[in-house]
């Protein structure tokens, strides 16, 4: 019993791969008569030579960073503040039945941050109505970050003109001199709005 055990324990090694030998039409499918062979040392040693000259770069570029270009760096953040700023959305464009503009928006060379409103004249003002403007503070803050609708069209259907803002970070150092300019998220214009009034006949009506 016991030498049959001890003969049980020990296994030749050409017996190991008895069961690889390809046997007469073998399934490739099932991986009969495949070897698994190992890694060779050759791959072992290039993949650890790849990484070790990712690492240098690495490390290369972020001692660049830190020693080099270190005290530069930290005197510009000291130096530099990041400051938001509006970028306020357009309007929508009032139409007539005919797809004329009734009322639209157009630059204006005293302010820079906004677009104002424009209106057809003539018999006009009491359909449409007007809007009041983004306002700033002394300090040059704005607390009205929006176009409001006071009266006529503009104020019906003001949530339906009204667009979306926008926001920017502008880098600045401490002279004001401008470094970096990125928009964070871009603005929005409003929705177009149709009217049924046709320009023409209320032209005629006004005169």
């Amino acid at each position: 019993m016991n030498r049959l055990k001890k003969a049980n324990s020990y296994i030749a090694p050409d017996e190991i791969f008895l069961d690889s030998e390809n046997i007469q039409n073998f399934d490739l499918q099932q991986f009969e008569g495949r070897i698994e062979r190992p890694v060779s040392k050759k791959a072992i040693y290039f993949l650890g030579f790849l990484f070790l000259a990712v690492f240098v770069v690495f490390l290369g570029k972020l001692g660049f960073l830190q020693i080099k270009k270190g005290q530069a760096y930290l005197e510009r953040s000291e130096n530099n503040t990041l400051n938001k700023h509006i970028l306020f959305a357009e309007r929508g464009i009032i139409y007539d039945r005919n797809k004329k503009e009734l009322g639209w928006n157009k630059k204006d060379e005293a302010n820079t941050d906004f677009s104002i409103r424009a209106y057809m004249p003539n018999g006009f003002s009491h359909i449409l109505g007007y809007v009041s403007y983004p306002a700033q503070d002394k300090s040059g803050n704005y607390w009205q970050e929006k176009f409001v609708g006071k009266d006529g069209i503009e104020k019906e259907y003001d949530s339906t003109l009204q667009g979306t803002n926008g926001t920017k970070i502008v880098e600045t150092d401490a002279r004001g001199n401008i470094f970096s300019e990125n928009i964070v998220n871009a603005p929005k214009r409003g929705n177009d709005l149709t009217l049924t009034i046709d320009s023409r006949i209320q032209k005629e009506l006004y005169e």
